[in-house]
């Protein structure tokens, strides 16, 4: 497939940019400025604060911690920092 090429430059002089491809058009005419879409995706900054735990735990509702480091939500942080074997990085 032949990609449109916005400095295509008249190579045979008759007066036509890519010629024969679906993007021909005279030389003269000038491409449009394409509008910038922007990324309506903003990345989303996620609060989370860090526990060190020396063995595996589960606390219904809350979610679980595996022996180590573990990222969790602030709003959970004193429910997992309660049990013993659990502290803060």
């Amino acid at each position: 497939m032949v990609d449109y090429k916005e400095t295509a430059t008249d190579g045979d002089g008759d007066g036509m940019v890519q010629d024969a491809t679906p993007f021909e058009r005279p030389i003269e005419t000038k491409v449009e400025d394409k509008p910038v879409v922007e990324d309506k995706k903003k990345p989303v900054a996620k609060e989370v604060t860090c526990v060190i735990s020396k063995k595996n735990y589960y606390l219904p509702g809350v979610g679980r911690l595996i022996k180590g480091k573990n990222e969790i939500k602030p709003e959970h942080a004193d429910r997992w920092l309660s049990l013993d074997g659990v502290e803060a990085c």
